[in-house]
């Protein structure tokens, strides 16, 4: 059987929306929890969020999520420098990983389920 991660980018500054993003709510949940969710709810147990930008609140709310946290310490260096260091913490064990923004709210566990 196949191991499948996934890894939650979530270590941006949000600039452009004036609040942080990972903490904004889709009705009522917040984006990382969603995020999470998505996958969790198909099977995939190792789920990563890589935080940098106010890396305290985000990683609790992904912990709270019951996600990994990893923290990209040159997340100024754009959204790749986080897929580097979520793709450097999963273990040798794993198969294939499904890398999400965390903006991307609406992606279904249907489609998930079908893209594992």
């Amino acid at each position: 059987m196949r191991r499948l991660a996934a890894i939650v980018l979530a270590a941006g500054f949000s600039s452009r929306m004036g609040s942080l993003k990972p903490l904004a709510k889709v009705g009522d949940r917040t984006l990382v929890d969603r995020a999470v969710g998505v996958f969790t709810s198909v099977g995939i147990g190792d789920v990563l969020v890589v935080v940098g930008h106010r890396a305290a609140e985000v990683a609790a709310a992904a912990a709270e999520a019951g996600a990994r946290v990893v923290v990209n310490r040159a997340y100024e260096r754009g959204m790749y420098s986080s897929v580097k260091a979520g793709a450097a913490a999963l273990g040798p064990t794993i198969d294939g990983f499904f890398v999400l923004p965390v903006d991307c709210p609406l992606v279904r566990p249907e489609s998930v389920g079908r893209l594992a």
